[in-house]
């Protein structure tokens, strides 16, 4: 069984919110850390004054400037790096924390479907499934057992209330 269009976006969506989901922790982590590692957010700028500076210099043709800031680059983002493992965070605290790390929450590895997708579809299939089986399952009137469920959990509510 093949998804529709509808339940294809509906995973997608999904995709989606998990990765906004992602990058929102991530700016929580990055918070607590400048909160607590004030210099850890010194480094950043410098990392990115640097950047900035050497693209112009790149610009204006000085490629020697490349492998200056390599280094630079480097040793600055070693320092950061060291600082928030001294702090008792993991290496990967100023990173993105993915559900699926071999697809990155995107569903798709290559352009073909992860095995989060495919776990995605089954799950979703799976349950539509059961709600068709459900809904066709009669008794001799032909009620639904949703119907018949709801019946006997009423029926078992008021014989409590006696």
């Amino acid at each position: 069984m093949a998804l529709s269009n509808s339940q294809y976006d509906a995973i997608m969506r999904e995709y989606g919110r998990q990765q906004i989901e992602n990058h929102h922790k991530l700016e929580e982590r990055r918070q607590e850390i400048y909160a607590r590692l004030p210099v850890v957010r010194q480094l950043e700028a410098e990392i990115a004054e640097r950047s900035v500076a050497c693209a112009k210099k790149l610009l204006e043709g000085d490629k020697s400037v490349l492998d200056r800031l390599k280094e630079d680059l480097k040793d600055l983002r070693e320092q950061k790096s060291l600082i928030i493992r001294a702090a008792g965070y993991p290496d990967d605290y100023l990173e993105l924390h993915y559900r699926c790390p071999d697809c990155r929450d995107t569903g798709l590895i290559d352009g073909r479907k992860c095995h989060c997708f495919l776990q995605a579809q089954m799950k979703l299939l799976h349950a539509c499934l059961l709600y068709t089986l459900r809904a066709h399952e009669t008794d001799s009137y032909l009620v639904c057992r949703l119907l018949l469920e709801k019946k006997k959990t009423n029926r078992t509510h008021r014989l409590k209330m006696r």
